[in-house]
């Protein structure tokens, strides 16, 4: 599903629904959706590109972010 904005995005359910499939097999899982949501509300187009498919460098900023937070190695740098 397309995300648009990130205060009405209607797929997280599908979040959930892999969080539990990942967890039953014992994988990690990381949902991304509540930190844009946070950050960035229902402003998609400071994390776009231009385009609605791909983030630009403040979307894989707060992605990198994110995933160092998760794996116990938080980064120090600010967002763009």
């Amino acid at each position: 599903p397309l995300i648009l904005d990130f205060t009405t995005y209607g797929h997280s359910w599908e979040h959930e629904r892999t969080r539990k499939q990942a967890e039953e097999l014992g994988f990690l899982f990381l949902d991304l959706l509540p930190a844009y949501r946070d950050r960035f509300g229902s402003n998609f187009e400071e994390v776009s590109c231009g385009e609605i498919l791909h983030p630009n460098a403040t979307g894989h900023a707060l992605m990198a972010k994110e995933l160092a937070s998760y794996l116990g190695a938080p980064l120090e740098a600010d967002l763009p």
